[in-house]
């Protein structure tokens, strides 16, 4: 399944999720372990991404560069 044929609340393992927001599985371990990144659910051991969280915080990060400071 591509990134594109995604519905909103499918939920995708790791790999899965990590193409999505142009990184690596083993960059969301650590964001996991460091309390960082999208968030997740666990289903018994497993690890899964909601589609939507994953846009979600993507959405989050954009910064709106501040105007260049007069002289």
């Amino acid at each position: 399944m591509t990134v594109n044929q995604h519905l909103s609340n499918d939920l995708l393992a790791t790999p899965e999720a990590a193409p999505v927001l142009d990184s690596t599985p083993r960059t969301l371990i650590r964001w996991r372990q460091e309390g960082k990144g999208p968030n997740y659910c666990k289903i018994g051991r497993k690890v899964r991404y909601k589609y939507s969280s994953l846009l979600r915080w993507v959405d989050a990060q954009e910064i709106t560069p501040a105007r260049e400071a007069r002289k």
